[in-house]
């Protein structure tokens, strides 16, 4: 299956010239479907062997555990959306009778669930930038790091996966009243 993602991969690129940030997303996603799989079905097995319960496991598991934590509505679409296009892809290569995510309802957004993202004013290597409060974190040590998603691409919140900053310190903070403040890194 990992070598029908990487042909998908490069399909995408290639003939339906998405952009980096879509590839990057599907892949991450993919990965992470696969790596589901082979816990259930082993290491050899073809997109043929993926079931539509597969598939809605594996949504349910998001949702509960999750790769590093439980995954919210946005996160379980946008996987559930990447998946859709792959068997899609290997349903139009002839890998498959039937597309096995056709019919699975996106997860919905309720409004409980919706909540108010705060921003903060970051500067890294002299860009100011803004970036969800729920990234930072803080860490004993006298220094801040970034975590990046993609190292090469644009200092922007789409790209910063976390800011991990000094537990205590005089110069760098983070608002605790919700206030956005300028940080330096």
């Amino acid at each position: 299956m990992r070598q029908v993602i990487r042909r998908f991969l490069k399909h995408l690129e290639a003939e339906k010239n998405a952009s980096a940030t879509t590839i990057e997303s599907y892949q991450y996603d993919l990965h992470k479907f696969d790596a589901y799989l082979v816990k259930r079905l082993g290491n050899k097995f073809l997109p043929g062997d993926v079931s539509r319960d597969h598939i809605r496991d594996y949504l349910v598991w998001l949702a509960e555990v999750g790769h590093q934590k439980p995954n919210g509505p946005s996160a379980r679409a946008r996987a559930l959306a990447a998946i859709r296009s792959f068997f899609k892809y290997a349903h139009r290569a002839g890998l498959l009778k039937a597309i096995p995510a056709a019919d699975i309802a996106l997860p919905k957004i309720r409004m409980g669930e919706i909540r108010r993202i705060v921003k903060i004013i970051v500067e890294i290597e002299g860009v100011q930038t803004p970036v969800d409060k729920e990234k930072f974190s803080p860490v004993p040590s006298d220094r801040s790091w970034v975590c990046y998603i993609n190292p090469r691409g644009e200092i922007t919140n789409e790209n910063i996966r976390c800011i991990l900053y000094p537990q205590k310190s005089g110069t760098t903070s983070v608002a605790e009243d919700l206030t956005p403040v300028p940080i330096q890194i």
